[in-house]
């Protein structure tokens, strides 16, 4: 008969969370926070007019150098409609009727519906490169094409536009932006946009930091540049030799680090450069089910061991040992590598490498033991290995 060992465990860290909203003076003032689409481009061609039928419902980001640049999701949301049919060419190539032009003008393109119920869409992209499929889900900064110059187009740039209503294409919105590093076309501004945010790498951290800058830091609502930006709030301060626990460390698109905290309910960044490494935080650990009392077994008998293990730090192995108590005596000791926030145990490389049955009768210790990688930033991005033993259960075998 079997009996099940229900061996439960957790690691409870907050995810990353995406940044607090812009302000926006437009029509749809509530569709805000978005990132510049082409990091490093900003050179417009072509300015938004209005969305008549005569005017430029969007904008043209059209620099220097940015053929094949990345085009990144202003925005979290949905792909509502995207094409990849369009040979990579400028319509000259075409013939003279607008309907010829491929896909109607627009070339390849991303149609996204975010989840406040706007939309933006980004056209003439090159083909096949890594448009996203009707229905994806993308995040903000995600990749979602290239510049190209497929469809209507006399040249490499990507036309940007947000509507009020995702399904209207016709609610375009003035996406013209405020920012000075903006020539050529202009328009009316309207839009502010956080133009180095782009994460390109995010580091799970659950760390202690100590502030270190002699005048403090500042407490800023988002990342976008070293030490401030236009566009970043001040939300807060912190004095030199306060200590803070940090959620993620986050590089942005220019090589700045960040560390992402918690400040009055509500996800904030300092600087990583005016903190020191201190320690690992404490209490990021939870452990709930399985036994930890003496126990008896019968010999001879297959026990089932199934767990969980979760954690939003990435976990790279779970080891199982057990321990024969006379002498120390490492009688199994199954482990995996993984790479993964979440592991279900049983019927796996653990489960069945512990052999109660094949034990003979004494008194053990199973001892179970998760590592994960935790991040922290000293003069660079360092690694350190968390080890946590969430159970230690010492039973007999009778």
């Amino acid at each position: 008969m079997k009996k099940t060992l229900s061996l439960v465990l957790s690691a409870l860290i907050l995810i990353l969370a995406l940044l607090p909203a812009f302000p926006m003076d437009a029509k749809a003032a509530d569709s805000s926070d978005y990132y510049w689409p082409v990091p490093g481009f900003y050179r417009l061609s072509g300015a938004y007019t209005g969305n008549g039928d005569n005017d430029h419902r969007g904008i043209d980001i059209s620099s220097s150098g940015i053929a094949d640049a990345t085009v990144y999701a202003a925005k979290s949301g949905t792909v509502y409609k995207s094409y990849n049919g369009c040979p990579h060419v400028h319509a000259s190539g075409y013939a003279v009727d607008c309907k010829c032009w491929c896909n109607f003008s627009m070339g390849n393109f991303v149609w996204i519906q975010h989840d406040d119920g706007t939309g933006a869409r980004y056209m003439h992209l090159k083909k096949d490169s890594g448009i996203p499929a009707e229905g994806t889900r993308v995040e903000q900064g995600d990749p979602i094409g290239k510049v190209g110059s497929s469809g209507y187009s006399s040249g490499y740039h990507l036309h940007f536009e947000i509507l009020e209503n995702y399904r209207d294409n016709r609610s375009q919105i003035n996406t013209n932006p405020t920012d000075s590093r903006h020539s050529g076309a202009t328009g009316k501004s309207c839009m502010s946009y956080c133009y180095d945010l782009i994460a390109i790498d995010r580091y799970p951290s659950a760390v202690v930091v100590e502030i270190t800058n002699k005048e403090g830091t500042k407490i800023y609502d988002r990342p976008c540049s070293e030490q401030t930006d236009e566009k970043a709030e001040v939300i807060g301060y912190l004095d030199k030799g306060e200590n803070v626990m940090t959620m993620e460390l986050v590089l942005n698109k220019v090589g700045n680090y960040w560390y992402r905290i918690e400040y009055n309910n509500t996800d904030a960044y300092v600087w990583a450069p005016h903190t020191r490494y201190v320690d690992t935080s404490s209490g990021i650990w939870h452990k709930s089910g399985g036994k930890e009392t003496t126990d008896y077994l019968p010999y001879g008998k297959y026990w089932d061991v199934t767990w969980k293990v979760s954690s939003s730090l990435r976990m790279n192995k779970i080891s199982a040992y057990i321990i024969r108590n006379s002498d120390g005596q490492v009688m199994y000791n199954p482990s995996v590598d993984i790479d993964t926030t979440s592991y279900q145990m049983g019927g796996d490389k653990i489960d069945y490498g512990l052999k109660y049955d094949k034990l003979p009768r004494g008194s053990y210790t199973l001892i179970i033991r998760a590592e994960a990688q935790n991040y922290y930033w000293q003069k660079g991005v360092n690694k350190t290995t968390m080890v946590y033993i969430p159970v230690y259960w010492a039973f007999e075998i009778i």
